[in-house]
């Protein structure tokens, strides 16, 4: 009954995670396939996912009350090193999961600097409502390439993100996400339009006002810069502003390696796919970026591999076999 829910406390406690530079942590688009109440081997997954650890739990809300309950494994080992279980407020949310991130951290011996402690620790957002419609949008925003009408997904999740900033006007994350919306109907030509773009500043120079130092805000600039006016000294600028605050966000190297390939800076967008691929093993949009960025230099064989690593790390639609024999064909003009 709480799939959205759920799926929103596992995105903000990954989200939280990933913002420790000394941590590699997997995207949310990847981890999320392993569906719970369904076989699964850790050690397989963890040498899917290229990891040591792996993080697993349970989200239980009945009325007013959640029980949390985590584990953290080796998968190496497939042992227990550490499990927690948190029953209280629904209220308490935000603190648990602060709780939870900082607690795996400590776990794992890593080095957690005074503002990523302080970033971790900062509520998105007051109202729990105002998450689950954020987290709803969320969701269709990062994975619009599977929809089967990308318009019209990006338009239900506008939706959700103007509920959302009308439940709480200072949520900053929304603003970022209705920005990023909205380029991407631009950008696309799915509504090409100039209103389009007004929304998207706006909503971008509105998470920048509320909160000017936030890494995620400044990204949502790069995009808009990137997508809506093709300003790509102006979107490098806004990255590089939010380079530290993003060490494990997926699309921030996906945007970086879009805008280094176009300036024909082959070596730094190759280097940007990779590290995307690496973050976000099984998200189709990074992995074909990659691929295509290989076979463009007519470098197919190496298509062709990173292709071999998307069907090694589970991934098994009919296209990814599609797209690795078109690399090995454009290579050696064999069609056996």
């Amino acid at each position: 009954q709480n799939t959205y829910f759920a799926d929103g406390v596992l995105d903000q406690i990954l989200t939280n995670l990933a913002k420790v530079s000394d941590l590699r942590v997997i995207s949310h688009t990847s981890v999320r396939q392993y569906k719970s109440g369904e076989p699964r081997n850790l050690r397989e997954i963890g040498k899917q996912l290229g990891v040591t650890h792996i993080l697993e739990g349970s989200v239980r809300r009945s009325g007013d009350r959640l029980r949390i309950s985590a584990q953290l494994i080796d998968a190496r080992t497939d042992s227990q090193m550490w499990a927690e279980t948190y029953d209280r407020t629904a209220a308490d949310l935000f603190a648990i999961q602060s709780d939870l991130a900082q607690s795996i951290v400590a776990q794992l011996q890593t080095k957690l600097s005074a503002q990523q402690k302080a970033e971790i620790e900062q509520r998105p957002t007051q109202d729990l409502l105002a998450f689950e419609l954020y987290e709803r949008a969320k969701q269709i925003v990062d994975s619009y390439l599977i929809a089967d009408d990308v318009r019209a997904a990006v338009l239900s999740a506008l939706q959700s993100l103007d509920q959302a900033i009308k439940r709480d006007p200072d949520f900053v994350s929304a603003y970022c996400y209705i920005a990023r919306a909205n380029d991407l109907l631009y950008f696309f030509d799915l509504d090409p339009t100039p209103d389009r773009i007004l929304l998207a500043e706006a909503a971008v120079k509105a998470a920048l006002r509320l909160r000017p130092a936030s890494a995620e805000a400044h990204f949502a600039m790069a995009d808009f810069l990137f997508r809506c006016h093709r300003d790509y000294d102006g979107a490098l600028k806004e990255l590089a502003i939010a380079r530290p605050g993003l060490p494990n966000d997926t699309a921030f190297f996906i945007l970086s390696g879009y805008i280094t390939r176009r300036r024909n800076n082959w070596v730094q967008a190759e280097r940007d796919f990779r590290t995307a691929v690496e973050l976000d093993p099984r998200n189709p949009n990074a992995y074909n970026l990659l691929a295509d960025t290989y076979n463009l230099q007519r470098k197919h064989l190496r298509a062709a591999q990173v292709y071999d690593r998307v069907l090694a790390a589970g991934e098994r639609t009919p296209i990814v076999f599609y797209r690795r024999d078109s690399s090995l064909f454009n290579r050696t003009g064999d069609s056996k």
